[in-house]
């Protein structure tokens, strides 16, 4: 649990780091460290378990009736009364519910991209207004943020046979962290 909380921390505190860096701030190189502070541990707490959570409903709701079907398939695959027929509506219909299942989890998903650094940049009042200051930044920008997670397929997929994953981890969370710095900047001149 313990170890949890403290990756916790440190994700929170490189993402403030690459943050600083993405506005033109100089960092100290205490940012990794930042949320270890006594004030910061039950924002940090709250933000995780409330984050996590929804992350973890979403997966669950986008994907449950898929594995319903699943286990329709794999029960009527053993019965040897059970007709070939249906055993086809069963798997397209999982297929199917797949589909949708995965499609809808990474459509509320995106909504949550901001998050984070809303979280370390202090653009919030409670966890509700952060989530709502993150979806707010990514209304009309899912395509840009969809994109720019994209382009960097072929960088992961080069790791494995050129470049160590280090080398590229760092550009991509700076990349991520410009793109949610200007969607800060930008929904904060809308309001």
């Amino acid at each position: 649990m313990i170890i949890l909380f403290l990756l916790c921390a440190f994700r929170s505190g490189s993402d403030r780091y690459y943050l600083k860096k993405a506005a033109g701030l100089r960092s100290g190189g205490g940012d990794v460290l930042f949320y270890l502070r006594p004030k910061k541990i039950a924002a940090l707490i709250a933000f995780n378990l409330c984050f996590y959570a929804l992350k973890l409903t979403l997966l669950i709701f986008s994907f449950l009736p898929f594995l319903l079907c699943l286990f329709a398939v794999l029960y009527s695959g053993g019965q040897g009364s059970v007709s070939l027929s249906l055993f086809r509506i069963y798997l397209f219909t999982g297929l199917l519910l797949f589909i949708f299942g995965t499609v809808f989890f990474l459509r509320l998903n995106s909504f949550l991209f901001a998050a984070r650094y809303c979280f370390v940049s202090g653009n919030y009042t409670s966890i509700k207004g952060l989530f709502r200051f993150s979806y707010g930044c990514m209304q009309g920008n899912r395509k840009r943020v969809f994109i720019r997670k994209l382009s960097f397929i072929p960088w992961f997929i080069s790791c494995v046979f050129l470049l160590p994953i280090g080398f590229v981890r760092g550009y991509y969370h700076q990349s991520m962290a410009d793109i949610a710095a200007d969607l800060i900047r930008k929904h904060l001149q809308k309001l």
